[in-house]
């Protein structure tokens, strides 16, 4: 066999072997919201009606579609949310899409959108009654793991 013939059905090989990998690794990779526990990270956090953005920094541990954990103030405080309804299916949370729980918590109940946009991660939390108030945050998420 000619050097040119072995060097070429090596490479053939090994690029067989990265596109194998490559493969394997966006499989492993691809996080779906509905079946596994995922931890979104919060820097800021804007209020809807006012505009208004502020530092801080907070998580959400979703828990397949069963449940939802707010942690706050360094895990000092942590709020723990049934899901009661689901609204879309998200495959894979580091592609863009959404989808939007309905949540309870003490008799209380509220709505979180979690989505991907080409402009962002966001958690979005709907504390609103209607017809006695109205409360909108949006949460810039930086990581989810």
């Amino acid at each position: 066999m000619s050097t040119k013939k072995l060097t070429t059905r090596i490479m053939t090989g090994a690029i067989k072997t990265c596109l194998l990998v490559l493969i394997a690794g966006t499989t492993t990779l691809a996080q779906n919201i509905s079946t596994n526990n995922l931890t979104w990270e919060a820097v800021e956090t804007t209020n809807l009606q006012t505009s208004v953005t502020t530092t801080l920094k907070c998580s959400f541990r979703t828990n397949s579609n069963t449940s939802v954990e707010w942690i706050q103030k360094k895990g000092q405080l942590s709020t723990l949310y049934t899901v009661t309804s689901v609204q879309g299916a998200w495959n894979n949370v580091a592609m863009p899409g959404s989808v939007t729980y309905t949540l309870q918590h003490d008799g209380k109940a509220c709505k979180m959108t979690l989505e991907k946009t080409p402009s962002g991660t966001f958690i979005t939390m709907d504390f609103s009654k209607p017809g006695e108030y109205t409360s909108l945050h949006r949460f810039k998420i930086v990581t989810v793991q």
